[in-house]
């Protein structure tokens, strides 16, 4: 059996956990230096899984639809520097292949669990996604209908806040935020379709 034939039989987090576990009872969780640890161990849980198999479990399109999902509750364990630039890239395929199928696309994003250190961990692969939109001379905030934040973290106004400087205007003014049950359907809907796809 395969590793990717494993994973139709177990959930991914799951397999994660694992990998998370093993490495935290090889090295002793840090206080001091947490967020470098936890780089260590998503780099670890890369080792462990396919690269190309934990970015589809993060960002896909619903089919046939101009709807991009972005899960940070699995970005955030396997995330490292030396995968940004790999993650950045799927993201802009994705966002391609909406425009020029739709001419238009919408992201809705899961941020349960996001916090301010997470912001602090993962604001270079925000600001170099952001930086390579501009850089590439892309129209993606004319062609974004809106943003959709799911699971809305409760520190999100301090968030949002040290993000806004780097975020467009345009851009800035289609972020929505979703209530409870709203995040609720669109996250059941997208984890629908990617359970669908190791099914």
């Amino acid at each position: 059996m395969s590793i990717l034939e494993e994973f139709h039989e177990n959930e991914i987090v799951n397999k994660i956990k694992e990998i998370q576990d093993n490495y935290y009872s090889k090295n002793k969780k840090n206080t001091i230096f947490k967020n470098k640890q936890k780089l260590d161990c998503a780099n670890a849980v890369c080792n462990a899984i396919p690269i190309d198999y934990l970015i589809s479990q993060t960002i896909y399109i619903i089919p046939n639809t101009d709807k991009i999902f972005l899960d940070y509750t699995i970005f955030k364990l396997f995330a490292n520097t030396d995968n940004f630039n790999q993650i950045i890239d799927n993201i802009f395929t994705a966002i391609k292949n909406c425009v020029e199928s739709f001419s238009t696309f919408e992201i809705y994003i899961n941020l349960d669990t996001f916090t301010v250190s997470a912001l602090e961990r993962y604001k270079v692969v925000i600001k170099d996604f952001i930086d390579k939109c501009i850089s590439s001379n892309t129209r993606y905030s004319e062609n974004i209908i809106n943003l959709y934040i799911c699971n809305v973290p409760k520190t999100f106004d301090a968030i949002i806040k040290t993000m806004k400087p780097f975020i467009e205007k345009q851009v800035y003014e289609k972020i929505k935020l979703c209530d409870d049950s709203t995040s609720k359907q669109a996250i059941a809907e997208f984890h629908s379709y990617r359970d669908s796809l190791t099914s």
